[in-house]
């Protein structure tokens, strides 16, 4: 299982994450635990997260229970590697 720790202290980690863990967390076939921001809402395959309340360490432990429990839900991987986030990257500025 891997987790996304961020703050809401930072507009970087709310809004523009693109985390390197996250991807090797996916490749890794692990299920992920991140915080309930807007930012992780955008990841590609988020609706695989586990997402928990900032700073509500219930919701957080009950998340984390569920994640190492479950399965993890196989994807796409050739949609997350370096090179295909580069390309899309890319093509975001020559648009």
């Amino acid at each position: 299982m891997g987790v996304l720790i961020n703050s809401s202290a930072s507009i970087h980690s709310l809004k523009y994450t693109s985390p390197l863990k996250y991807f090797e967390y996916l490749y890794a076939d692990l299920n992920v635990v991140a915080v309930d921001f807007e930012s992780h809402h955008e990841l590609p395959e988020s609706k695989n997260i586990y997402f928990y309340k900032e700073n509500d360490t219930l919701d957080f432990s009950t998340k984390i229970i569920s994640a190492l429990e479950d399965e993890p839900k196989a994807i796409d991987k050739t949609k997350i590697t370096m090179s295909t986030r580069i390309e899309k990257i890319i093509h975001i500025f020559n648009t």
